[in-house]
């Protein structure tokens, strides 16, 4: 089990605690939804990566391998974040 769908109701509990306002507690379920999507999203990436360099290939469908041209401006930097 990942820590995000471990400590996820953490953050529920804790908003809930000192906040009485039904926005906040929206907030909260919506952070920790998309936490554990990128938490998803990153280990299913990380799955594809090359066992020796560890780098990711441009895509999935026809390009297998790291592009350093355009890797930039693709996935890499937004799984760099979520990490």
């Amino acid at each position: 089990m990942n820590i995000i769908a471990k400590f996820g109701w953490v953050f529920l509990i804790v908003s809930a605690s000192f906040a009485d306002d039904t926005v906040l507690l929206k907030n909260a379920e919506k952070n920790t939804d998309a936490m554990r999507f990128c938490w998803r999203l990153l280990h299913g990436w990380l799955q594809f990566a090359d066992e020796e360099t560890k780098l990711l290939p441009r895509n999935l469908k026809t390009d297998f391998f790291w592009n350093a041209k355009d890797c930039s401006a693709d996935n890499y930097p937004f799984l760099t974040l979520t990490a």
